[in-house]
């Protein structure tokens, strides 16, 4: 009898699945090297310069980076708005595509987007919690204009050690949201191939589907509360160093 696969991908076509995840793959992996290899002379927004318009590298590619001038516009408005939080975006992307490409569960699409959503507003604030502000390429700062505002005006209404205490909350819930979920979905067996047979085959899917829920919904539990102890506890030690400095 054919094996039971209880799987979440993007269509019923395997071979779509796999060249979908390829292609989120490949847009992650260029989306990174967009980033890394932002430079602040290249073509921009509110930019006007480049790299020598005599050099052999802006006659192939037009800018320094890596990824073209497509891909230092992206760097430098992703960098500007949310600062360094934006090398999550194609960590996200590349879990997704390695999973639709191994027929693998990706976890909901409503909380990855409700988690990617909390990273971008809260992690930058996060960063702009730090005594001294850094800067990314010598240019920008890592927190970003988002970062800034945002940690500004709750440290204004909380003070540090509350808004320390909140961005960090929230900080864990994104990554909850966004990577563990999908993770524990894998650790519970979700997607592999189930071989049923006999006239209980209909009782014992069901069966395995409750039960691969059950393990899923208290794996989800046991990590959700492990990062908020542990991101608690970062933060007070944080608050601590920061209020005896």
């Amino acid at each position: 009898m054919k094996p039971l696969r209880l799987v979440s991908t993007p269509t019923r076509n395997r071979r779509l699945n796999e060249i979908l995840g390829l292609v989120a793959a490949v847009c992650a992996v260029l989306l990174f090297l967009a980033l890394a290899t932002y430079t602040p002379a290249d073509p921009s927004l509110n930019t006007v310069g480049g790299i020598p318009p005599g050099s052999e590298l802006h006659a192939t590619l037009g800018a320094s980076n890596w990824t073209g001038v497509v891909g230092a516009y992206i760097a430098d408005v992703l960098l500007q708005m949310i600062g360094i939080a934006a090398f999550f975006l194609p960590i996200v992307l590349a879990r997704v595509g390695i999973c639709w490409i191994r027929q693998r569960p990706a976890g909901s699409a409503s909380a990855r987007f409700a988690g990617l959503g909390l990273w971008l507003l809260f992690a930058p604030a996060l960063l702009g919690l730090l005594p001294h502000t850094l800067y990314w390429r010598h240019a920008l700062p890592i927190e970003g204009v988002s970062g800034r505002l945002i940690s500004d005006l709750l440290v204004q209404y909380l003070n540090l050690p509350g808004a320390t205490i909140v961005l960090l909350l929230m900080v864990a819930v994104s990554l909850y949201l966004a990577l563990v979920t999908q993770a524990c979905l894998e650790l519970a067996g979700v997607g592999k191939q189930i071989i049923i047979e006999g006239p209980l085959a209909r009782n014992a899917s069901r069966i395995a589907v409750a039960a691969a829920s059950n393990s899923s919904r208290s794996t989800d539990a046991a990590a959700l509360a492990k990062l908020s102890w542990l991101m608690l506890c970062v933060g007070m030690t944080w608050t601590w160093v920061c209020g005896t400095s």
